[in-house]
């Protein structure tokens, strides 16, 4: 059983060109896990087909950050800057906790860090098939919040969407405690 210790690391650390594997090895294990709802099959090479690590690590639009729990991996959080007919904004494209470290508050600590590091308005997506994610991120982004976040619909996307601005809640403060 794993628990957090107080004097417990909790790091949030960009990834770049050199860490494309790593991070490859981690998606891999995020689409076996969200196999479940979307019931992708493996390649003949045993891997997921995703994306194209490589290429999203070099793209400046992109910004992958590896979770580490006591500098051990933990998980990864893949955002995109997105400018659109609404203007610019955070897309949370992938979020990943390992299985190991979750219901110990570490996901929503990680998030809570992301959203009051990068600033700005935010987008974050669950599909409709994956119902513990949506309870997830409603309380997530609800408690952040206050519950003042804007649920959306995008055409071409099946779930739930939460739109807020980070800059509203931001609390220096806590950036200290978590």
């Amino acid at each position: 059983m794993l628990t957090i210790a107080r004097k417990s690391t909790l790091e949030i650390v960009p990834a770049d060109e050199e860490d494309a594997r790593t991070l490859e090895r981690l998606i891999d294990l995020y689409c076996y896990d969200y196999s479940e709802f979307d019931e992708a099959d493996v390649l003949d090479s045993g891997s997921y087909e995703y994306i194209d690590v490589a290429q999203y690590v070099k793209n400046k639009a992109n910004y992958p950050h590896f979770i580490k729990y006591n500098g051990k991996y933990a998980g990864f959080a893949l955002i995109q800057k997105i400018t659109d007919e609404t203007g610019s904004f955070w897309y949370l494209q992938d979020y990943f906790i390992m299985r190991k470290y979750r219901q110990y508050g570490l996901g929503r600590k990680v998030a809570t860090r992301l959203f009051d590091s990068l600033q700005g308005e935010w987008e974050v997506r669950q599909d409709a098939t994956n119902v513990p994610a949506q309870k997830f991120w409603k309380k997530v982004i609800g408690t952040y919040t206050n519950e003042q976040y804007r649920s959306i619909t995008r055409k071409k996307w099946d779930g739930p969407i939460q739109r807020f601005n980070s800059g509203d809640f931001y609390d220096e403060d806590r950036l200290q405690v978590i």
